[in-house]
Order: structure tokens, then C-alpha cells, then sequence
């Protein structure tokens, strides 16, 4: 309880969406959504998900303490500097990034998600979609 109380929100983190459409082109567009941090004792611990709901900003999800816990270095790195932030989720593969939010190509550093996909390095957009583009297409039906 003690820790909920003293839980504050970070800034908001605009989340994109990768993906391979069905002719296999790799896109990446904004999923209108935004990860929004929930920091105990300089430490990320959850997420809360907003996204435009029926004529409003609504809180649609709320967990993802593995990925909050996997990000939290490198969200509070960029957290007292106000440093804007992205989310890049590749869906046919649920690889996750995070990048700071820049005019230039941002560099995608990879979470345990994107790991699993065998990304373990810092990557540019195009070096990911080339990446999952050698993979075999994957739908989750």
C-alpha cells in the first residue's frame, strides 16, 4: 500500500506499431496509444496503457511489470532530463524497443522480447525490418 501511495507517473511514451502485412511488407505505424510509467522509488514498476477510447483518452491496460522492470534503466536515464521517449512493439514477433524520441533515426534498444527474436543489440528501424523480414511470417490467430 505504502508503495502505491508513493507511486508517480512518468512521462508518456508514444508506442508504434511494426508489422509485416499480409503481402509480407514490413510497416510501422502509430498504434495511438501511450505506455505511461508508474515509477516507485526511481524505479519503473508497472505500465498504464492510454489510448483513445470512444471520444476520449482512457486507461485501457494496466501490468507489464517484466517489460516495466527490463525498461526502467533506460526510461530513468531519460526521466529527470524530460527526454521524450518511443515504444516500438514488432507484432508478428511481440519483440519490444525502446529509443528516444529524436528527428533523426532513433536507436532502437531491444527488451527481453525483442532478445527472444534474436535482436540483442541496439538496431535502426531498417536494420529490424530487415531483420524480422528474414523471418517467417507469423500470425497469432
Amino acid at each position: 500500500l505504502e508503495e502505491k501511495n508513493n507511486a508517480v507517473p512518468g512521462e508518456p511514451i508514444t508506442v508504434y506499431h511494426m508489422f509485416r502485412d499480409y503481402n509480407g511488407n514490413p510497416n510501422v505505424q502509430s498504434a495511438e496509444e501511450y505506455l505511461v510509467p508508474l515509477i516507485v522509488m526511481n524505479e519503473v514498476r508497472a505500465f498504464i496503457t492510454v489510448a483513445y477510447f470512444e471520444g476520449s483518452y482512457q486507461v485501457v491496460n494496466g501490468g507489464e511489470m517484466n517489460l516495466a522492470k527490463d525498461a526502467s534503466p533506460f526510461i530513468m536515464q531519460h526521466h529527470k532530463s524530460g527526454t521524450p521517449l518511443i515504444w516500438v512493439k514488432q507484432l508478428n514477433y511481440a519483440a519490444d524497443f525502446i529509443a528516444v524520441n529524436t528527428s533523426s533515426e532513433p536507436a532502437l534498444q531491444p527488451l527481453f522480447t525483442a532478445k527472444r527474436a534474436m535482436v540483442t543489440e541496439a538496431t535502426s528501424y531498417k536494420a529490424a525490418e530487415q531483420h524480422f523480414q528474414s523471418l517467417p511470417l507469423s500470425f497469432n490467430f
